[in-house]
């Protein structure tokens, strides 16, 4: 007498029936586990794209006046020091309404260290501004010191913003993005010559005319002579 295979049996029916709707949940659990997946990268994405356009926009709302600090000079007797007492105020209004702005800014998930830097870095950039303002009332020797304390202020926040775009940067390339691109608030102009406090716009070559004294080189002088010799035979 023959045995009744085992999947023919009612017991290897529901056995069966209960290995298939297993497998089906693994599948099914891995596929949702794989859409979840790509749709947290995909909303981090999203968030940091966001939080790079916050942070750019921050940036330039103070480089004008990051600038202009970086044409602060190293003396009280150059004369770019004029322009540090007319424009400290401005200096300071513009990055203190810009750590008041960074108060808004929301961090995504990974992120809220460089957050804390760049404030860091306004607050120090908002520092370097007031000393730059009371170097602006002293004289001599103390408004050196003052000038000498504000550029060390100055470098130092952009050495901190720095390393905010850097972790900034490392996280855009985690999530396949490119990096921000984002520059320094105090970004010196081209031509600065460091610590002079001027800028040299660099020569550009001009074609020059012939001046007094220069012999002209198509062939009027040689016409000159001849005529000069003529008149003399007469």
């Amino acid at each position: 007498m023959s045995r009744t295979p085992w999947y023919r049996t009612s017991g290897g029916r529901v056995a069966a029936a209960i290995g298939l709707a297993v497998a089906v949940a693994a599948i099914a659990a891995l596929v949702t586990t794989l859409v979840g997946n790509a749709t947290e990268k995909d909303r981090r994405r999203t968030a940091t794209e966001d939080f790079v356009d916050e942070v750019r926009l921050l940036q330039q709302e103070v480089a004008p006046a990051g600038t202009g600090m970086m044409l602060a000079p190293a003396t009280a007797e150059e004369p770019a020091f004029q322009a540090v007492g007319d424009e400290a105020d401005e200096w300071i209004e513009t990055f203190e309404g810009a750590q008041t702005s960074s108060v808004d800014i929301a961090a995504p998930e990974g992120l809220q260290g460089a957050l804390d830097i760049f404030r860091q870095s306004l607050a120090l950039y908002a520092g370097a501004a007031r000393t730059f303002d009371l170097a602006a009332r002293l004289e001599g020797k103390q408004a050196d010191q003052a000038l000498a304390l504000g550029i060390e202020q100055r470098d130092r926040a952009s050495a901190i913003w720095s390393t905010g775009i850097a972790l900034l940067d490392a996280e855009l390339i985690d999530l396949g993005l490119d990096p921000s691109g984002i520059g320094i608030p105090a970004e010196a102009p081209e031509g600065l010559i460091p610590g002079d406090g001027e800028v040299v716009v660099p020569e550009t070559e001009t074609e020059s005319e012939p001046g007094a004294g220069e012999e002209p080189q198509d062939g009027s002088g040689e016409g000159t002579d001849e005529g000069a010799d003529g008149g003399g035979n007469n």
